[in-house]
């Protein structure tokens, strides 16, 4: 395979078609920029070694200075973890802007209120002032009633590289994002995708996301305070992510419940949660629910 590395034995670009780009090599993850209409990270050819990272920006050639510096924050997670990266650009123009920013490190760039690499969602974009993760409603009842979201590691207590290689580890996640809580925008609707996936053992079909939706629970959070904690990581792809537990006695803003399982979370919940959980009437879409359940939890973030 013909590359040359922007840093030394760690990062480099391919040299190559995007069709001669092989898991068989030294590298573990592989990132492809190009024209996408969102993001994704997933097995490369179901290899359990080798990530690919489905790669774009928002106004696609052009990167804006907070989509450098993010992905720069990327490669310095992945560099940390001492995964070697591959990256392929369909634009020579972006590989050379690529190029030459990533050889040396920049200071942090704020935040935008809105990202526009992905357009998926209600909003056609991300919103970055709550911070959401989303769990089943089995695992809510343990969750509202300890009082703490853990990490899978956390949870399971097996084995990291039982958890790796189990079958609902579809994306082929590393060892080490099992240490952490992750978190996505407010208004994403990847955390109900991911439970009714997981719901159903299947890749979601337009029904499962429609008429068969079951939503799950919601918890927000305010981003620029869970920014603070001293757990906090940014590696550059999830929105945020916390090491080991969140403590939602201190932390949480709101949680959104289905309105059909008001008796049950109320039974269970601790009590210092209650005041938290908001009930709304489910809605058999993905899309709407998760619209419906961001704009009630920003009545929360004064």
């Amino acid at each position: 395979m013909n590359y040359k590395w922007i840093i030394e034995n760690q990062v480099a670009i391919s040299l190559e078609s995007r069709e001669k780009l092989s898991s068989e090599s030294i590298f573990q993850t592989i990132v492809t920029i190009e024209k996408e209409d969102f993001r994704l990270i997933w097995k490369w050819n179901d290899s359990s070694e080798v990530r690919h990272y489905m790669y774009t920006v928002g106004n696609y050639p052009n990167p804006t200075e907070f989509e450098l510096y993010e992905f720069q924050q990327f490669i310095n997670y992945e560099i940390k973890h001492r995964r070697k990266i591959l990256l392929w650009f369909q634009s020579i123009d972006m590989q050379e802007i690529y190029f030459n920013y990533l050889k040396i490190n920049h200071p942090q760039v704020e935040l935008p209120l809105k990202l526009e690499h992905c357009k998926a969602c209600y909003e056609k974009g991300c919103l970055t002032d709550l911070f959401c993760h989303t769990s089943s409603i089995e695992d809510g009842i343990k969750i509202l009633s300890t009082g703490e979201l853990l990490s899978s590691r956390k949870v399971r207590k097996e084995d990291i590289n039982v958890l790796r290689m189990e079958s609902r580890n579809a994306a082929g996640d590393p060892v080490d994002y099992f240490d952490y809580v992750m978190l996505s925008y407010g208004n994403c609707f990847s955390g109900d995708r991911l439970v009714t996936e997981r719901r159903i053992n299947d890749n979601p079909t337009e029904l499962d996301l429609t008429t068969n939706f079951q939503p799950g629970i919601r918890y927000y959070f305010n981003r620029q305070a869970l920014q603070h904690h001293p757990n906090f990581c940014c590696d550059g792809y999830h929105a945020g992510k916390v090491k080991d537990r969140i403590n939602l006695l201190d932390h949480l803003l709101c949680c959104i419940v289905p309105k059909t399982h008001e008796q049950l979370i109320k039974q269970f919940a601790h009590p210092n949660l209650l005041s938290k959980i908001i009930f709304l009437e489910p809605i058999a879409d993905l899309h709407l629910w998760t619209h419906q359940a961001y704009e009630t939890a920003k009545k929360f973030n004064h």
